[in-house]
């Protein structure tokens, strides 16, 4: 999927709170949900994985798609976001990353939530040979479908600042030891090798990166930009985070109708 035929990067608005946004063309909505279903699905389950189901009579495609979606109303929310900027980092932030793990198909259940980190995508071409320039990429993402009153203090991003933070403090150094144990219970010591050359970054180096990121609805966005505290910005300034802002119209709207077409489509 060409998400940049979707979205548009644009580092001016927010300039002076250091905010990149991904301008979603609302226009287009219609277009993107159809281009985005596929995608999506294999976000929750593999196609190896829905064959398997579907060939072995444990379940039709529909119900084998639908067994893996959150039913609850703030998974549905939080989830969307995490995965679509998944998507937009992959496009847009991280394009060479080669290890870039699907979380939510290790979900437990359907309305589990995931473990750790939001987002983690790795870069380590060769684990026996590892790179100064390896990187570790994480982004904490809030989601905020619910449009704000205007009177309201409340900013997704200074929970996702928030977020953020505890990745740097103690949650990315976890999430390295999860995925390498997931990669290796999946069978794949490649991947499992790969991840594991960052648990040492002391014998090569490898860049850190911290970022935190909001998926709101689009007239609700002044109002989490406006209400991000001094304290949240000087947490990410001393953090060095990148911070990313993802406004759509009628977000709820857009996630609720995905997940209703997904099992027929995807």
């Amino acid at each position: 999927m060409e998400l940049n035929r979707y979205f548009r990067k644009d580092s001016a608005t927010y300039r002076s709170q250091g905010i990149v946004i991904f301008d979603f063309d609302d226009a287009k909505s219609e277009d993107f949900i159809e281009d985005y279903i596929i995608p999506f699905r294999q976000s929750y389950i593999s196609d190896d994985d829905l064959d398997y189901e579907i060939n072995n009579g444990i379940n039709i495609r529909k119900d084998a798609i639908e067994n893996k979606l959150p039913i609850l109303p703030y998974l549905k929310s939080g989830e969307f976001g995490e995965i679509l900027m998944f998507f937009l980092a992959r496009t847009f932030i991280c394009p060479d990353a080669n290890i870039t793990p699907i979380k939510w198909q290790w979900k437990e259940h359907r309305d589990a939530p995931c473990h750790l980190t939001d987002i983690m995508l790795l870069k380590c071409t060769d684990s026996t040979t590892p790179q100064s320039t390896d990187y570790v990429y994480s982004i904490e993402v809030k989601a905020g479908a619910t449009p704000i009153n205007p009177r309201s203090d409340k900013s997704r991003m200074n929970d996702a600042i928030e977020g953020a933070h505890k990745d740097k403090e103690s949650r990315i150094g976890k999430m390295i030891a999860y995925l390498t144990t997931k990669y290796a219970k999946d069978r794949n010591a490649k991947m499992a090798k790969l991840v594991k050359r960052f648990d040492d970054g002391t014998t090569v180096h490898f860049d850190r990166h911290i970022s935190a990121a909001i998926v709101v609805e689009r007239d609700s966005m002044p109002y989490h930009i406006k209400n991000i505290t001094a304290d949240s910005l000087n947490q990410a300034q001393t953090d060095q985070m990148a911070l990313f802002a993802v406004p759509l119209k009628q977000l709820k709207q857009t996630y609720e109708r995905l997940y209703d077409i997904t099992p027929i489509k995807g």
